[in-house]
Parts: C-alpha cells; structure tokens; sequence
C-alpha cells in the first residue's frame, strides 16, 4: 500500500495518476487485481463510490471555517465536497485571494472544494446584468487577463478543486450567461425579443456560427471551450465539471434548442456532469408546481446524461427542499427517500445538500413572495432525516491530512 500525496492524503494500490482524474494501472499489473479505495478527488471510472456535499452560504469570510465545523457538529458527518463560489465581476469573491481561506481550510481537513465560477457581476439580485458581462464579452476577449491571473492563482495553491463555469445555462435564472439570453448579433438578446433579432437581422440561428444550431447555446459552448483552453493549461488541478440544470426553463415542447444537451461542450472539456434541483412544492411556480420524488426531478435526466456521456461520473451540486406548512414530515421523507433512490443511479457519486435558507421565492402563487428554508435544520424532522439519510449513503470519507 503506498501513499500519494496531492494537498491531501490518497489511498492506492500503485495507480497513476493522470490529468483529469484518469486514473490507469501501470504496466505489468495483472488484470485481476482487486478493488482498490482511492478517495477524492482520484475516483477511477470503475470504481463507484459515494460521497456527501454542502454549500453554505458563507457570508462572512472570518466564520468560514467555524461555519464548517458547526456543519459537521450539527450533522454528526464529514462532507467531501463543499461548495464555495466565485464571481468574474463580483468584488467579494472575485479572485481567488478572496476565497483563498475557505479552500484552504476545506483542504485541511482533506476535504475538496467545488468552485461555482460565474461569468457576472452579482448585481440584480445576484443575478447579474448582461450589459456588463455576457457570453460575447468572454469570446471577444475582454476577460482574458483576468481568467488567466484567477487559473495562476489556483494553480498555486497546489491541490485539486472541483469547477462548474457557467452552471444552469439552460434556465434563466443567471442572465450574464444562459443560453436564452445570447441570441442576436450583440449576443444579450433575450430569443423571444423578436424585434430585438429582427432590428440586428437575426433569426434564432443566423447570427453565430453554423446557421442551423441555435445561437445560444452555440454561442454558451464556444464561450465553455475558450475559458476551459485559457485556464485547463494554468490550472491544471482544476477538474471540471459541466453542470445544466434538471429541469429546463422554457420547457423542452416550447423551446427544444434548450435542451441541455445543446451546452455540453464535448468529452475533451469535461470530467465530471451534474444536475442541479430544488423540490420547491406546490405553492410556487418555480420548479414542478407541485411536490416531486429525487427520481421525478433527476432519474430521466441522469439516466440520459449516462448514455450521452458513460465516460463521465456524475453528481448533484445542488439539492434542495423546503417545508410543507400542511405535512410536517413531507421535507423529512424526501430526504430519506432522496439518498436511497440515488443508490440506483450507479454514476452517481456525489450529493450536495444546500445549507441556505436566503432564497427568495418570487413566484408564489398567491403572489406574496417569501423566504424559504432549505436547510437540514429546518425542523428536527428534517435534520434527523439528514442524518440518518447521509449515514447510509456515504461510502468512504476522505482521510484527514496528517
């Protein structure tokens, strides 16, 4: 048994490591060799495991690490893989000097980061103005300088870290990059501002690239592959991960070029693919309209991402339920049956629980806009349910550092 070291402590059976979290056997070990544990973030392809996440929100970069050690203490469990973000134009966390002290803790304790790289400025809400950043911005160059000091800067620190550049670009919850708001020939037009196109000449296809794939999401890919090509090379403990949302935004009848599959930026871009979800209820127009099971927001989907791409694991960076005011035990009883359904989805690898209760739903049916609470601790019901639900699920945690 020998050790590697890589900013944390490995487990192996002399494997070698390799870029992209590819591992091999070396030469001249026999073929019957047998299964080896080998913690994140060096997860063969073969060899399924599983693993618990977390975001917190981290609004205070001087309670970081006290913020993730209450997490543990209220949940009685270590988390491999914690979520932290970062914004190209959002001044309190757009280099990596800014959240250079939660990886660095995350790291300690031999856990893995995910950054959440977003191409926007914070504003609107936190959701960005396309007049500021936007998809043509990126190809156009305008960014380059600081991409390129944001992967030397990761880079330094010496350890591998999860990224999702652009996440859910397939809803529009995001403005500065989802595909539906990068249509037109000054690429922020919104796709159903007809007379926007119309003024520029454009058609939803016409106006970028090949004239018989929508412009969106063209435009998303191209602007996928020139990040990944500028920072892959500076960073190279970097593991990228694609991530779409689950559940589409227009829908796939009324808009079928939105479909995810129109992102995915190829096999050469990507290591890893998850989806990200939210059992909202059946008060809200966000999501379903109506209370969901973890195989109704995610099995046809995963399902499907395991055909298109079986060379990739999968995983779930962001999962979350609120209370039913009328069920006490409805949140409590989809955690539960959340972490045993995902066991069926056997690239499924990681799950990552949202510890927030900021969200703003401001799509209530009665129209009266409310704070919701996605936490585990949201009621006692739901924090039992979390607890025992994660005990199960995870495999192995990865060692402490030494």
């Amino acid at each position: 048994m020998k050790k590697l070291k890589l900013g944390l402590w490995f487990t192996t059976l002399g494997l070698t490591l390799v870029a992209a979290i590819i591992i091999q056997l070396p030469r001249g070990v026999a073929a019957d060799v047998p299964p080896v544990t080998v913690y994140l973030p060096l997860i063969g392809k073969n060899m399924p495991a599983r693993y618990s996440g977390v975001f917190l929100p981290l609004t205070n970069s001087a309670t970081w690490a006290s913020e993730v050690n209450d997490f543990v203490a209220l949940t009685g469990h270590t988390h491999a893989v914690h979520l932290v973000s970062s914004g190209f134009g959002c001044d309190w966390a757009d280099t990596v000097i800014d959240i250079r002290r939660y990886l660095t803790h995350v790291n300690s304790l031999g856990r893995i980061s995910l950054v959440t790289w977003m191409p926007m400025d914070c504003s609107n809400g936190g959701f960005g103005n396309v007049d500021t950043i936007n998809l043509k911005d990126i190809l156009d160059g305008r960014w380059d300088a600081y991409m390129i000091q944001w992967a030397n800067d990761i880079n330094a620190l010496g350890y591998p870290i999860f990224i999702r550049w652009g996440h859910e670009m397939n809803i529009p919850s995001y403005v500065s990059w989802a595909g539906q708001n990068a249509f037109g020939r000054d690429g922020k037009t919104l796709f159903s501002d007809s007379d926007a196109l119309a003024r520029q000449g454009c058609t939803l296809t016409n106006c970028f690239g090949d004239p018989n794939v929508a412009d969106g999401p063209e435009r998303y890919v191209a602007a996928y592959r020139h990040v990944h090509d500028l920072v892959k090379p500076r960073a190279p403990n970097l593991i990228w991960v694609w991530n779409p949302n689950a559940r589409q935004w227009p829908l796939q009848d009324q808009a079928p070029w939105n479909h995810y599959s129109n992102y995915y930026p190829g096999d050469a871009y990507v290591d890893w693919v998850g989806l990200d979800g939210y059992n909202w209820g059946d008060q809200s127009g966000n999501g379903y309209g109506r209370w969901v099971t973890f195989d109704e927001m995610f099995g046809a989907e995963l399902n499907d991402l395991a055909q298109r791409y079986p060379s990739k694991p999968q995983m779930i960076p962001e999962i979350g339920a609120v209370e039913d005011p009328r069920d006490a035990n409805r949140k409590a009883n989809f955690i539960r049956d959340a972490y045993q359904a995902a066991r069926r989805y056997p690239k499924l690898w990681v799950m990552a629980w949202v510890q927030d209760n900021n969200f703003v739903d401001s799509m209530r049916y009665d129209g009266v806009p409310i704070r919701v609470d996605f936490r585990v601790n949201s009621s006692a019901a739901a924090l039992n349910a979390y607890k025992q639900a994660i005990s199960t699920w995870s495999f192995d945690v990865p060692p402490q550092t030494p």
